[in-house]
């Protein structure tokens, strides 16, 4: 997708929708329950210190990506690649072979997220997946609001997920009906791309 220049987000939604067909097909959309390890699903339902295991993974997944984007050169490629491709091709910056790096690395990381997942619900649902891209998003855009208003980041958008879990929580603890949670993803979406837009534009 880095090399024909289409969007990287109508990418990932293409891609997402077209990868969870798959799935889907390939499964017959059964749930998968036999055969998951016990040493998997461990990870999942135990903790260190009273801290969850994969609590403790994502941290530190966090904390690496976070060195790896404001540390080293190859963040500062990332950040300069994300405010102007061109800008940054003209500069002598291999931007396609650092985009397609960018987009393995989130698979990989994406994967990761799925295996946590598995371990802590000790199956595997075929048709799981596609709800969590929308916080996905909103949780980038808003974390771009803080700590570094206008550039998308580590910390903030670990708050952001923070944030959006207390709401989401918060509207099924009061008991609000089910379609009121995905309007709440999509307007904290809509404001957070707004305000990160005004902040990007503030700072050019």
């Amino acid at each position: 997708m880095a090399k024909i220049g289409i969007s990287s987000f109508v990418a990932t939604l293409a891609v997402s929708s077209l990868l969870s067909g798959i799935v889907i097909w390939s499964t017959d959309g059964t749930v998968i329950v036999d055969n998951i390890p016990a040493t998997l699903t461990d990870i999942g339902n135990h903790s260190i210190l009273y801290v969850p295991i994969p609590f403790l993974l994502v941290i530190l997944i966090a904390i690496v990506m976070g060195y790896v984007l404001r540390m080293t050169p190859t963040g500062r490629y990332l950040y300069a690649i994300g405010g102007s491709s061109e800008a940054s091709r003209l500069s002598g910056l291999n931007v396609g072979r650092l985009t397609i790096s960018t987009f393995a690395v989130s698979g990989f990381l994406c994967g990761i997220g799925g295996v946590l997942l598995v371990s802590k619900l000790g199956s595997a649902n075929p048709t799981t997946g596609p709800e969590f891209l929308l916080p996905a998003f909103a949780a980038c855009f808003l974390g771009a609001t803080s700590i570094r208003p206008g550039n998308f980041n580590v910390t903030g958008t670990i708050l952001a997920v923070l944030v959006l879990a207390v709401g989401s929580t918060g509207l099924q603890l009061v008991g609000v009906p089910f379609y009121i949670e995905p309007i709440f993803a999509g307007v904290v979406l809509l404001i957070a791309a707004l305000v990160t837009r005004y902040l990007r534009k503030e700072q050019s």
